[in-house]
């Protein structure tokens, strides 16, 4: 990613306790789901829940 792509997503910025949120790119998502939905019919499912935690 470019510096000015990822600037571009940037949606919010709190200083005190520093935290940066941002829209992921549609590619971003996708790989997200796939991973998720190996990780889900695998049996993997209780890792997701605990990383969720």
């Amino acid at each position: 990613m470019r510096f000015m792509e990822i600037v571009s997503r940037i949606t919010s910025f709190n200083v005190p306790v520093f935290s940066i949120q941002w829209n992921p790119s549609e590619a971003d998502r996708a790989l997200a789901r796939r991973v998720l939905t190996f990780m889900l019919a695998n049996g993997l499912g209780w890792i997701v829940c605990q990383m969720l935690r």
